[in-house]
């Protein structure tokens, strides 16, 4: 098989159609759910609107680690990320509304808070002006990021000078630098601020190892689209398979680790303003829906990855990643929901139909721009070795 023959699934055009659609329909629903109590609409579009933009973000990262580390997990599903990356745009639109929501938002940016005197010494940092300034420059950074990568990516399709490779590598390298101390910054203004006088070093980490768990879960989906390729089904080897499902069982944990670590240090230490946003969490039905978050979330996929059939089927491997995405965004939720009150249905439901519409519109944009490239990187120096790899694998699976 030669790179000249792979040619593109053909269905991207009826997922745009299909996903717009979706999107309308969502979004008249979340309206109307909204309408119902006005003060949690903008708490549920953050909700919608972090999942969302958990597959851009945490596809960088991943693209990233993929040009320096290689592998055959990454061949696949590097299309698919660098789609992904480029919906940051959009992503950026869609930013907008939280910046004309923050009375209801965020405490700090309520004229009058209670808590002013308390958080006086904060306001050099947070503050309206400098809130909305960090917002554009983390998305110009991450927008110039994507850029680079997806320019060398472009390059090395169209030239097999050996430089195009090591380019990705440079960008790659202090990329993954750059990503992480945007996101941690991302991480403290749009989320961990609605509860000013609480604070953690961990949550950064938290919420990108959570982009790149969402980013995975996402990808394997979208795999067997691109595995129906002509001339790709032989590729989605056993052998690639379980290397994609030990990288999700590995940031799996790594982000388990994370949530615990953070855990330990608050409760230990004992320090009111920190273990204020815990006691949200176990208070009322969140007693009943934390544990059993971390149970689904956690424990369920773990004993799962651990078994070689489910990383080596691509149907298991598929239905895995849907089970994962769904608790994606139930972690959301509970990263934000609880410190705005209760749990009822109402919540989730008034959530589920703003990560349906805002998703929507990402997966629209997404599968226009997942056409645009041919399906694998060509002129890649290692391609070959993989491709000869996989299809060895099966034919001796088999």
């Amino acid at each position: 098989m030669t790179n000249g023959e792979i040619r593109r699934t053909p269905d991207w055009e009826r997922v745009r159609g299909r996903s717009l659609l979706y999107a309308a329909a969502a979004g008249v629903v979340f309206l109307a759910l909204a309408f119902l109590q006005p003060s949690r609409f903008l708490s549920a579009y953050l909700v919608g609107y972090m999942l969302t933009l958990g597959v851009a973000l945490g596809a960088l990262p991943l693209l990233m680690i993929h040009h320096l580390a290689g592998g055959g997990w990454g061949y696949l599903l590097r299309r698919p990320l660098e789609a992904a990356t480029r919906t940051l745009p959009l992503m950026a639109l869609l930013a907008i509304p939280l910046w004309f929501g923050q009375g209801s938002l965020y405490e700090w940016s309520a004229a009058g808070a209670e808590a002013a005197e308390k958080l006086s010494h904060k306001e050099p940092y947070l503050n309206l002006p400098f809130f909305v300034i960090r917002s554009v420059a983390y998305f110009i950074v991450w927008g110039v990021l994507s850029w680079l990568l997806n320019r060398a990516s472009t390059s090395q399709d169209e030239s097999d000078d050996p430089a195009h490779t090591r380019r990705l590598r440079n960008i790659s390298g202090p990329g993954l630098i750059i990503y992480s101390l945007t996101m941690t910054f991302a991480a403290f203004d749009w989320v961990m601020s609605i509860e000013p006088l609480w604070y953690s070093t961990i949550f950064g980490v938290i919420v990108m190892l959570g982009q790149i768990l969402t980013a995975l879960s996402f990808s394997m989906i979208v795999l067997p689209q691109i595995a129906g390729a002509e001339g790709l089904d032989e590729l989605v080897a056993p052998k690639y398979l379980n290397d994609v499902g030990n990288i999700t069982l590995a940031f799996l944990m790594l982000w388990a680790y994370s949530h615990f670590a953070q855990y330990l240090i608050i409760w230990s230490g004992d320090i009111s303003e920190e273990v204020a946003w815990y006691v949200h969490r176990i208070d009322g039905a969140w007693g009943v829906y934390t544990p059993l978050l971390a149970f689904l979330h956690f424990v369920v996929p773990f004993l799962m990855l651990l078994q070689r059939p489910w990383k080596r089927d691509i149907s298991r491997l598929t239905k895995l990643a849907c089970y994962l995405l769904a608790l994606r965004f139930f972690e959301q939720v509970w990263l934000v929901e609880p410190s705005f009150g209760g749990l009822t249905l109402l919540t989730l439901l008034r959530d589920a139909a703003a990560v349906i519409a805002l998703g929507g519109l990402f997966c629209a944009y997404f599968a226009w721009e997942v056409a645009k490239k041919p399906l694998l990187p060509r002129h890649d120096p290692l391609l070959p070795g993989v491709v000869e790899r996989l299809v060895g694998q099966r034919v001796g699976d088999v």
